[in-house]
């Protein structure tokens, strides 16, 4: 993925050393390409020169000697004082080095009213994939998670969006508290439609370890029951059109209701977990069954999405694909210490192989094409 330039402009040295440091050792550093300053006129003479910048983030001093210059690239305003910015151009300078980085981002986005283009991406599209199964505690949440941060190990940009309505992913983004940020962004997708893509900026999340960007938990659980195939549809599409994700992972629930119908029309592969044990298998069956009673006039197309992940505490053992539905790889069965440890090889390799198969991703992270056009 072809980096954006980031351009800032402080006097502090210190300060823009710790930064460049930071960008290099965090997943940023495959997003931004940092070019610092320390002199208004060495920034001035720099974009004269017609260098690219995507984003200028620069001292409130510099700010008025700069704007001019900086011509139609976002201007991120960087304050010392204490407090709320007053703008969306303010950026406190000194603050957690994650929140300037997410504070920058927002920024970038305020001031891009169109998606990156497909050749800043070089060339690569969003590919949507959804982990389902209408089994309960089957590992849904746990390859979402290892999915995403596989894909993120190779190379690409991956969002992860948890559609349950007992989002079990808190166990996994420890320390990280429980907000409203979907229920903002669900709130905006409605009401300012054309500001989507800033309110998706402001209020994603980063996750070093799994290599991927996120909503935080929401304590709502009731909003996931409230909404409607439509307001699914959009919210997945507001992520996919942003241009910033080669690969979004949603984890679904194991209810087959309006969200998952949305879920499945935006979704270009749904894999479908089946455990080699008659309960579970009882349960998806059922499931797909209500699924053409439902939505019968979609459900070849649906059902031409799924591919079957066996389940089994033994990796030898594979289940039996039904109803037509491909067979595409077998995992071990998800421990409950995955989480706290960060799983275990043999999964992680399990992932790696399903990856493979599917060519969800090509090299370099490279989504491969598919059906997929969005709505």
């Amino acid at each position: 993925m072809k980096k954006l330039q980031l351009l800032v402009a402080v006097k502090e040295t210190a300060y823009l050393d710790r930064l460049a440091d930071y960008i290099r050792r965090s997943t940023y550093g495959e997003q931004w390409q940092l070019t610092a300053f320390t002199n208004v006129n060495s920034l001035r003479q720099y974009l004269k020169s017609g260098y690219p910048a995507d984003l200028l983030a620069v001292h409130s001093s510099m700010a008025s000697e700069i704007r001019e210059a900086a011509g139609s690239a976002p201007l991120a305003i960087l304050i010392s004082r204490a407090g709320q910015p007053m703008s969306r151009q303010e950026v406190t300078q000194f603050q957690p080095l994650p929140s300037l980085l997410q504070a920058l981002t927002a920024v970038y986005a305020s001031g891009t009213e169109a998606p990156l283009p497909a050749e800043m991406r070089g060339g690569r599209r969003t590919v949507i994939a959804a982990v389902g199964s209408a089994a309960s505690g089957i590992g849904r949440t746990t390859l979402s998670l290892r999915l995403g941060q596989q894909a993120g190990t190779r190379g690409a940009n991956v969002f992860y969006l948890n559609l349950e309505q007992w989002n079990g992913s808190a166990a996994w983004f420890r320390g990280e508290e429980a907000g409203d940020q979907l229920s903002q962004l669900l709130y905006t997708i409605q009401a300012e439609p054309e500001r989507a893509g800033q309110k998706l900026a402001e209020l994603k999340r980063r996750h070093a370890g799994l290599k991927m960007d996120y909503l935080p938990p929401s304590p709502h659980a009731m909003e996931r029951l409230s909404m409607s195939t439509e307001l699914t549809e959009r919210l997945i599409a507001v992520i996919a059109e942003c241009g910033l994700y080669d690969l979004i992972v949603i984890d679904t629930d194991n209810r087959i209701d309006d969200v998952m119908a949305g879920v499945l029309h935006q979704a270009d592969l749904m894999l479908w977990l089946a455990a080699d044990h008659p309960a579970a298998q009882m349960k998806n069956k059922l499931a797909l069954q209500y699924v053409k009673q439902r939505w019968s006039e979609y459900y070849d197309a649906f059902l031409a999405k799924f591919r079957v992940i066996a389940i089994s505490r033994s990796p030898l053992t594979k289940a039996d694909s039904e109803s037509g539905m491909r067979l595409e790889g077998t995992l071990p069965y998800p421990e409950a210490e995955e989480a706290e440890h960060g799983g275990n090889a043999f999964y992680r390799s399990a992932v790696d192989r399903i990856l493979d198969r599917l060519q969800v991703l090509g090299k370099g992270g490279v989504p491969a094409g598919s059906n997929h056009t969005g709505s």
